[in-house]
């Protein structure tokens, strides 16, 4: 089974929870799935088209 892991925006705590059950709350709000960092780059020339196309955070977002 998939495990997804959660983290809360205000206290950056982490949880890991099975896929199937619901979304954790903390800080009395719905935490917000990690995404694994990108490790490819966007451009035109990447052949990408071979590889799965999962979002993933390429560290612009300035959040955590």
């Amino acid at each position: 089974m998939k495990k997804i892991v959660y983290s809360c925006e205000k206290c950056q705590k982490e949880t890991t929870v099975p896929q199937d059950e619901k979304i954790p709350v903390c800080c009395g709000l719905p935490m917000t799935p990690k995404l694994e960092v990108c490790t490819r780059p966007f451009n035109a020339e990447s052949a990408r088209l071979d590889a799965a196309d999962e979002p993933c955070d390429d560290g612009t977002g300035g959040g955590n």
